[in-house]
């Protein structure tokens, strides 16, 4: 209920529940580089791949990913 009522106060859609509110908790913590595990533990999923479903909800930006290889010295001289 208290959910419903800042919603309707907020101008959120109808559609806005309490499942697309943990959903999009995910999708931000995943886009802030919080590890999965972490998130797992957060939404109280006893399996990983459970959790791994959502990642393709996320927009992440893969370009930015950087390599363990551009830490390391003997690739950068």
């Amino acid at each position: 209920m208290v959910f419903r009522t800042k919603c309707n106060l907020l101008g959120f859609p109808k559609e806005a529940t309490i499942h697309s509110l943990r959903h999009s908790f995910q999708a931000h913590l995943l886009l802030a580089g919080t590890n999965v595990v972490v998130i797992q533990k957060l939404l109280g999923h006893s399996k990983l791949s459970t959790t791994t479903v959502y990642l393709h909800l996320t927009t992440a930006d893969v370009t930015k990913a950087i390599s363990p290889f551009d830490s390391l010295e003997v690739f950068n001289a």
